[in-house]
């Protein structure tokens, strides 16, 4: 399943208190009918209330991906990718940053460009919004819907990347470094998060909306909350006693 937004301010998802990393994992899945405004977004982080501190995964109104790690020292982004997304079908998004690599993005799978690194990300406690602009708040809200969003404090591989645009659940991707992960099932309040941190979302509207062509078969918990599977009771089969 997914939350569907509506364009408008009255549809968001903040998170708060988290704590960000200098190598990091983006990853989102969306369905918009639109591209409007210029640039609209789909999940953004806020260091210490800086605005100028952001990363984040948007579309631009030209159908063009914009993908950012713009931070203290590593102060990249590339805006807008190169290709083009299509509008009333399931995409998938990610970027990848770490100081090695640089910042790596990618759509449905496939690479959408690259910046060198320049620099460690920042660190310290932040805010991200689901489905809007952390330092634009009543406007760049998606009219469409959203799933998986999920966040690492590493950078994923290409492959990596891939499985998740193919369906992979993100529990299923280096879950030991995964520090966020919100389904957007559309039926809980506050939006849990899945990956064990419990950064849960404080819910304003949305709705409930048909997801993404996830892989069959996986769970919606987290890897440490799974649950017991329970053996029955062996019944022993008594021999009939004929009269």
């Amino acid at each position: 399943m997914a939350r569907s937004f509506g364009g408008t301010s009255s549809d968001t998802i903040a998170v708060t208190g988290v704590a960000a990393s200098a190598a990091i994992t983006l990853s989102i899945w969306f369905k918009v009918s639109n591209t409007t405004p210029t640039y609209t977004a789909f999940m953004s982080f806020n260091f210490n209330g800086n605005s100028n501190l952001f990363d984040g995964i948007y579309v631009k109104s030209t159908g063009k991906m914009a993908y950012y790690v713009y931070n203290s020292g590593a102060g990249g982004f590339l805006d807008p990718g190169s290709a083009t997304i299509t509008t009333g079908v399931w995409n998938h998004a990610a970027l990848t940053y770490d100081s090695t690599n640089g910042l790596s993005t990618y759509l449905n799978g496939v690479s959408d460009g690259t910046v060198v690194a320049n620099g460690a990300g920042s660190t310290g406690m932040n805010e991200i919004d689901i489905g809007g602009d952390i330092n634009n708040a009543t406007t760049r809200i998606p009219t469409g819907s959203l799933a998986d969003a999920a966040w690492w404090n590493i950078a994923l591989t290409s492959f990596e990347i891939s499985a998740l645009a193919a369906g992979a659940r993100p529990y299923t991707i280096r879950p030991a470094s995964l520090l966020g992960w919100w389904p957007l099932d559309g039926i809980q309040s506050p939006e849990p998060d899945l990956s064990g941190f419990a950064h849960n979302g404080t819910v304003t509207g949305t709705a409930l909306a048909f997801g993404p062509p996830f892989m069959p078969f996986t769970p919606r918990w987290p890897m440490g909350g799974i649950l017991p599977i329970t053996v029955p009771p062996t019944f022993v089969l008594m021999p009939q006693i004929v009269m």
